[in-house]
């Protein structure tokens, strides 16, 4: 998989049926607009395997689920490399924020279908520059699903669905969490509220010297000797309430900046290194510093213990 080779800035926003994903994406895409043209998109697109697929989906058409795996990752390609595509957008420096992406098919088509292979049939595709995951609780989604009056109920509409669902985004985000920059916000709040946390993620793209790629984190770290920080990024993701946003050159140190799933300003980790190792200091949210605290001393035993 490839990084995404143009100007422009690729969001990908996530979650369950009933998160409100599809407002999000237009108020993302609007906030954006704001630092350069913006496109929001979608998938299953509108194009003919989309079109397909949204049949499948209403159950006006029956198949595999292999098939309907197959189905999604042709027309994710399609998506990507046509003329008018995402691709083509992020080269003439527009950003694209895109409502459902791969993850979408890490979480739903490894219901029925293998994840190895789920995730093979996607390879071919961009890695976006942040995936944002709207978490919202299943009997929540399920009460904003039953609001919409007239509408059929789609293929994964169904608590049971919904919460294997669930359980599978959090089995792709540790999947690909180590390669790919992802976070999580807190979805039950207003829109207002949940639009301003996702802004909050998508800020850090511009953020001057802000390393937001997990990958181009480790290759900083091992820069300044800091070893330990790749376990570090791998204790976060497991820990799934706090979230890497981005890592930074901080004189002869570092800055780390992590978000909780419900604030919009992150905490703030300082790595400098001293005659006896490492030392770190975290500065925001009380409760949150505590346990980002906990979780460096693993690494970093001289952490100072004042919060």
């Amino acid at each position: 998989m490839r990084n995404n080779p143009g100007p422009g800035k690729f969001i990908v926003i996530e979650g369950l049926d009933g998160v409100g994903s599809t407002t999000q994406a237009e108020r993302l895409a609007e906030r954006l607009a704001e630092r350069g043209p913006a496109w929001r998109t979608q998938e299953p697109t509108e194009r003919p395997a989309g079109q397909l697929i949204r049949r499948i989906l209403t159950h006006d058409w029956r198949t595999d689920p292999r098939c309907l795996a197959l189905l999604f990752a042709a027309d994710r390609v399609d998506h990507v490399y046509h003329a008018e595509g995402i691709l083509s957008h992020l080269q003439q420096g527009i950003h694209v924020v895109c409502d459902r992406y791969y993850l979408s098919s890490m979480a739903y088509q490894t219901l029925d279908a293998g994840s190895g292979w789920v995730y093979r049939i996607n390879d071919r595709v961009l890695r976006p520059d942040l995936v944002v995951l709207i978490e919202v609780p299943v009997q929540q989604c399920l009460q904003r699903i039953g609001i919409r009056q007239g509408e059929r109920k789609e293929l994964f509409e169904e608590q049971r669905a919904l919460e294997r669902v669930r359980a599978g985004y959090y089995r792709a985000i540790r999947r690909v969490g180590l390669q790919e920059a992802v976070q999580v916000v807190d979805g039950s709040g207003s829109i207002e509220a949940v639009a301003a946390l996702l802004w909050s993620r998508a800020a850090a793209l511009f953020e001057q010297g802000l390393l937001t790629r997990p990958a181009e984190q480790r290759r900083l770290a091992r820069v300044v000797g800091a070893g330990d920080f790749p376990r570090l990024q791998e204790l976060l993701l497991e820990d799934e309430r706090l979230w890497l946003a981005g890592l930074r050159r901080l004189g002869e140190g570092l800055e780390a900046l992590v978000h909780s799933r419900d604030e919009i300003e992150p905490l703030r980790l300082c790595l400098r290194q001293q005659e006896e190792g490492w030392t770190t200091r975290v500065e925001g949210e009380l409760e949150q510093c505590v346990r980002l605290k906990t979780l460096v001393s693993r690494f970093y035993p001289s952490a100072d213990d004042s919060p």
